[in-house]
């Protein structure tokens, strides 16, 4: 199954499917497994039972004494683990569910193959990479622990973020973590780096970000070739009514052949090319650059930054007094907004949601 959990024995011998322990883990020897030629069994590598008990599918999967009767007995034939002596009957997952401590189970084939009847034997000495930092895991699309952004391919490439703690939506790169995420080579989902303990979630449909739970609305991979994002339903990411425009938001839709709205760039971080942050940027500002706003009015008057927040039109103050910073402005290549030079400002952006603009938290969006 997608999660690719591996055999696990408790200590009353019960066996479930878990994620995969390394050798680092003192619990290692419990998810290893070998099979025994004098006695034709399937035995775990844990001391106290590798030379006294056999995986045993007379129930629920169990470790009994070695006694290599039918239900100790197993062939091993195109993934399927079929029970020796019984017709048709194989091994497969309790509930069919891709879930930490499910039991080991035997029932009968089905004619579609199906993922909970199958299984992979992957040998200690030539386990994959892809479950480790900085290793890239073919199967899911992705390089471990890596942060990366993701790049809508349409119209001005524009990247998923995390634009009020849950919803995803498509925005100018801002330099802000809420366009940052990693894959976690354990959960096998795309955490995001905005907030710990989440990650990218469908159950909805819209793209959101929930606790981190292993769902099956958790899990998507992602096609180097084609660049979709997909999960086990076939859904894909896409922009919501293929509109190219600041703080769309992101859901999951049926696959639509040729809609670049489907598709996505995974850029890491550190291939990201650097930003202009002196020159002119491509929204008219040059960036980091200090500048008053004058209206064009036969006065000339500028903005100022009023004590409550609020924006107001001034007659422009000079380097010789105090309040001079309050009507002096900077752009940020960053978040790509416009910044008071003023220290009380430092967190703060002009704010256009409502007719009278003023300084309010920095968010990175329309206004």
């Amino acid at each position: 199954m997608w999660l690719e959990k591996v055999w696990y024995v408790n200590n009353n011998r019960h066996i479930y499917i878990r994620d995969r322990l390394d050798k680092t883990n003192a619990q290692y020897q419990r998810n290893t497994w070998f099979y025994d030629m004098e006695t034709k069994t399937i035995r775990n590598a844990h001391k106290d039972w590798k030379d006294k008990y056999a995986f045993d599918i007379r129930g629920a999967a169990y470790m009994h004494p070695i006694d290599s009767r039918w239900y100790q007995m197993f062939d091993l034939k195109d993934g399927y683990i079929e029970v020796e002596q019984q017709q048709n009957q194989v091994l497969t997952v309790q509930h069919h569910q891709d879930i930490n401590d499910r039991h080991i189970v035997r029932e009968a084939r089905v004619k579609t193959v199906e993922l909970w009847q199958t299984w992979d034997i992957v040998y200690t000495d030539n386990v994959p990479e892809g479950y480790n930092d900085g290793e890239f895991n073919a199967k899911w699309g992705f390089y471990v622990g890596k942060p990366f952004h993701i790049v809508s391919m349409f119209g001005e490439h524009r990247m998923a973020d995390v634009y009020d703690n849950t919803n995803v939506a498509i925005k100018t790169r801002n330099g802000r973590p809420s366009q940052l995420w990693y894959f976690d080579g354990v959960t096998k989902t795309i955490k995001s780096k905005h907030r710990a303990g989440v990650s990218l979630d469908m159950r909805s449909n819209w793209a959101q970000v929930h606790g981190t739970g292993q769902q099956w609305h958790q899990l998507f991979r992602y096609n180097t070739s084609t660049q979709v994002f997909y999960n086990q339903n076939k859904r894909v990411m896409d922009i919501h009514q293929q509109k190219d425009i600041e703080g769309q938001r992101v859901w999951f839709e049926n696959p639509v052949a040729n809609r670049i709205q489907q598709t996505w760039q995974i850029v890491y971080e550190d291939t990201m090319v650097k930003e202009n942050e002196t020159g002119m940027t491509r929204f008219g500002f040059r960036a980091g650059k200090p500048f008053f706003v004058q209206s064009r009015m036969w006065l000339e008057k500028v903005w100022y930054c009023h004590s409550n927040a609020h924006l107001y039109i001034r007659d422009r103050l000079d380097k010789s007094n105090k309040m001079y910073q309050r009507n002096t402005w900077y752009y940020d290549h960053r978040s790509k907004t416009i910044r008071n030079t003023d220290y009380n400002n430092q967190t703060q952006a002009v704010d256009a949601r409502s007719a009278h603009i003023r300084m309010n938290t920095l968010d990175s969006r329309w206004y």
